[in-house]
Order: C-alpha cells, then sequence, then structure tokens
C-alpha cells in the first residue's frame, strides 16, 4: 500500500495531503476517490486512510485507527562527515533502513566537498522519502552541519565511538556489547580523507572511544553503514 507523510498538525477530522506529498499522491500515484492509503506522521505514528476528494495540491482523508511504532532501545546517531553527493544521499537512505534516529552532518578539515547552505532541507526530504519505502514511521532528523569540535562540546553527555584505524582502537563488537539500552549512542566517521590528527585528538580529549571496523580501509559511507549494522543487530 502506497505510504505517504502527514504532518503531526494535519491528523483529525479534516486530515488532507498537500504539497509535494499531495502532487505525488494525485499525479504520480493518480489515486482515486475510495482507495486505500498508509499515512505516518514522522513521530511513530501511522494509519490506513481512506481518500475522500482528489485535487493537484489537495487530497482529502479520513483517518483509520492510529497504530504506533514503538521507540528505539537505543537513540543511534550517526555523526557523518559530508562526503560527495551521491554517496551521501545513498547513506542517508541506508541509514534510515537500518534505524538511525538522527544524522548529525559534520563539516570536516579534510572533506573532500565542503558542506554547502540548503543541503540539510534536501537531505531530510531524501530522509523522509525512504522511510516512505521502508516502512519506518519515525523519521530520522537530518541535524544542522556542525564542524567537529563544537559537536563535542554539544554531544559530551552521550556515549561516543568514532571510527578508527589506529592500532590501539577496540574492536566495534566489544564496545557495542557493553552499551546498555535506553541511553544514546554516537557513530563519528570521518570524511573520504579522514579526520586530520587535530580532530582525531580533540575527539579523544572529549571522551571518544577509537573503535576497530577490523583490517580493511573502508570507504567514508561503508564505514557508517557498517556502524549502523552491527547496532542494528547487537540492539534488535
Amino acid at each position: 500500500m502506497p505510504r505517504f507523510f502527514l504532518d503531526p498538525t494535519a491528523w483529525g477530522a479534516d486530515a488532507a495531503l498537500t504539497g509535494d506529498e499531495a502532487k505525488h499522491c494525485a499525479r504520480v500515484m493518480r489515486a482515486q476517490v475510495g482507495d486505500s492509503i498508509t499515512v505516518f506522521d514522522g513521530l511513530g505514528r501511522s494509519a490506513v486512510a481512506e481518500i475522500l476528494n482528489v485535487s493537484k495540491s489537495h487530497v482529502g482523508l479520513h483517518l483509520g485507527e492510529a497504530r504506533h511504532e514503538s521507540a528505539p532501545k537505543v537513540r543511534v546517531v550517526l555523526a557523518q562527515a559530508v562526503i560527495k553527493g551521491k554517496a551521501m544521499d545513498w547513506l542517508l537512505q541506508k541509514a534510515v533502513e537500518l534505524g538511525v534516529t538522527d544524522i548529525q552532518p559534520l563539516s570536516t578539515r579534510n572533506a573532500v566537498v565542503q558542506a554547502g547552505e540548503g543541503k540539510e532541507e534536501k537531505w531530510q526530504r531524501a530522509v523522509i522519502e525512504a522511510c516512505k519505502q521502508c516502512g519506518r514511521s519515525r523519521v530520522p532528523t537530518v541535524l544542522p552541519i556542525l564542524e567537529l569540535e563544537p559537536f563535542l562540546e554539544k554531544s559530551a553527555t552521550s556515549s561516543r565511538l568514532i571510527a578508527s584505524l589506529e592500532e590501539n582502537a577496540r574492536p566495534l563488537k566489544e564496545c557495542l556489547s557493553e552499551a546498555g539500552e535506553g541511553g544514546e549512542l554516537i557513530f563519528l566517521v570521518g570524511p573520504e580523507g579522514d579526520f586530520s590528527p587535530t580532530e582525531y585528538a580533540a575527539a579523544r580529549e572529549s571522551g571518544c572511544l577509537p573503535v576497530s571496523l577490523g583490517t580493511a580501509v573502508l570507504r567514508s559511507e561503508t564505514a557508517g553503514i557498517y556502524c549502523l549494522s552491527a547496532a542494528a543487530y547487537a540492539f534488535s
């Protein structure tokens, strides 16, 4: 059944899809009066809805009984250095499928591409589309881009693991086995050129734990997916 995002403020007796969601429903999916679709609010609520009327910019709905997606056992945040366009888009999609809670894009010294204005809105749309495809009703938030040091200060109270090639980095499996439920776990992943020595030092000094992702040198987007896949398995 087709899935559409319905803003939490739009739920009620006069519920309706508007904007891009209405256009997609009416023009792309060619929905008709009487059809059934699924809507979700991004906060975990979803419902089957009957279409009452259709126009190019407005699709009126009658909402069925609401269902609620369970909250995650552990809030998993991916603090990912910004990488090349298509790779970043792919990473966002797969991160959603793997249950990421939030995504924190990082502006870092060795990034091949530098973060630009307006990217967060584009990335948030991509995250919503991924939720529509994979069936999630909790939409991860793409947070405003930050440089590494301000992010380290902001996240000081959370458990943080930084993907590292250092010899003394602990195996990721060990660190995940020690993580308790109910908290927040943050994975920090560097760009194509990795974090700089200064950035690594700042991360360690702030309490980030270096973790190994194995013997292979992974691409930045692969490293992010590796971390999230391991977390999804550990906390499922």
